[in-house]
C-alpha cells in the first residue's frame, strides 16, 4: 500500500515537471518567434525543454506498460481486458494524431520554406546590387565634372576662377566648391551655406591621391541617413612636386530620399540573412 502511494506520488510529480517544461518550452518559442535574436538565443534552451519532456512521457509510458505486462503474466483479474482496451484505444488515439502531426509538419515546413524562397533571395540581392549601382553611377556622374571643372580652372586667370566656383556652385546642384593652393592653402571657397569658419581640413588620402595626378571620389555618412559625395581633381598642368598640388574640392549632398531608399534595401537585405540562417533551427524547434 505504501509503495503503491509513493508509486502514485512519483507519477504526479513527474507529470507536474511535465506540464511545467512543456509550458516553458511553448512560452520560449512564442517568444524566440517575435525576434529573431531571441531565437538564437533560447533555441538550446527550447531543444534542452522538449527534450526533456519526451523523456518524461517515455518514462511514464514504460512504467506503465511494464505494470500492465507484470498484471498480464500474473493473470490478475481484467488484465486481458485492459490490455485489450488499450491496445484499441491506443491504436485509435495514435493513428490520428500521427495523420495530423505529419500533415501539421508538412504544412509548417513549406509555410518557412515559402519564406525563403529562391525569387525573394534573387529579388532582394538584385535591389541591393541595383541601389549600389545608381549610388556609383551617382559618384561617377560627379567625379567625371569635377574633372571638367578641374580643366576649365587650369584656363583661368586667379580673380576669374573666383567667379567660376560660384558659377559652378549654382550649375552643379554641389553643397560646397573649395580651391587649394601648394600647402593645402584655400584660395577660394564657394558654399550654399553661411560657414563661421573655413572649410575642413581635406582628408589624407585625398590629397596623396591628387598629389599623384589622379581624381578622388568617396562616399562618407554624415548622419541618419545622411551622405555626401566628396570628389577632387588636380588641375592640368598644376605643379605636382611634394607639397605644391594645386587642386579643386566639390562636395554633393546626396539626396535623402536616395539615401533612405539605400539604407532601406541594405537594411532588408541584412534582416534576410539573418533570417534565413535560422531556416533549419526553425523547423527542428517547431517539429
Amino acid at each position: 500500500m505504501v509503495a503503491a502511494t509513493l508509486s502514485s506520488r512519483r507519477t504526479r510529480i513527474m507529470i507536474a515537471i511535465w506540464i511545467a517544461v512543456v509550458l516553458g518550452a511553448l512560452l520560449a518559442l512564442f517568444l524566440s518567434a517575435q525576434n529573431s535574436a531571441q531565437f538564437g538565443r533560447l533555441q538550446p534552451w527550447i531543444l534542452l525543454a522538449s527534450a526533456l519532456a519526451v523523456a518524461i512521457i517515455i518514462v511514464l509510458l514504460a512504467r506503465k506498460i511494464i505494470q500492465l505486462i507484470a498484471a498480464y503474466r500474473s493473470g490478475v483479474p481484467g488484465s486481458r481486458l485492459t490490455v485489450r482496451t488499450v491496445l484499441v484505444f491506443g491504436a485509435l488515439v495514435a493513428l490520428p494524431l500521427l495523420t495530423v502531426y505529419v500533415f501539421s509538419l508538412e504544412f509548417l515546413n513549406r509555410g518557412i520554406d515559402s519564406w525563403f524562397r529562391v525569387e525573394i533571395k534573387q529579388g532582394l540581392n538584385d535591389a541591393v546590387v541595383l541601389s549600389r549601382s545608381a549610388l556609383e553611377l551617382r559618384m561617377r556622374e560627379h567625379d567625371e565634372r569635377t574633372q571638367r571643372f578641374a580643366a576649365t580652372l587650369a584656363t583661368q586667370t586667379p580673380g576669374s576662377a573666383l567667379f567660376a566656383l560660384e558659377e559652378e556652385l549654382r550649375s552643379s546642384g554641389a553643397s560646397e566648391i573649395v580651391l587649394y593652393g601648394e600647402h593645402e592653402r584655400i584660395i577660394g571657397a564657394a558654399s550654399r551655406v553661411v560657414a563661421d569658419s573655413l572649410p575642413q581640413r581635406p582628408p589624407t588620402d585625398l590629397v596623396r591621391r591628387v598629389g599623384g595626378g589622379a581624381s578622388y571620389v568617396s562616399l562618407e555618412p554624415v548622419g541618419e541617413s545622411q551622405y555626401l559625395i566628396r570628389t577632387a581633381a588636380p588641375l592640368p598642368g598644376a605643379p605636382m612636386s611634394t607639397g605644391d598640388a594645386r587642386y579643386v574640392v566639390v562636395i554633393y549632398d546626396l539626396p535623402r530620399q536616395f539615401a533612405e531608399l539605400t539604407d532601406a534595401v541594405q537594411r532588408s537585405y541584412s534582416q534576410y540573412g539573418d533570417l534565413a540562417e535560422l531556416r533549419e533551427p526553425l523547423k527542428y524547434s517547431f517539429s
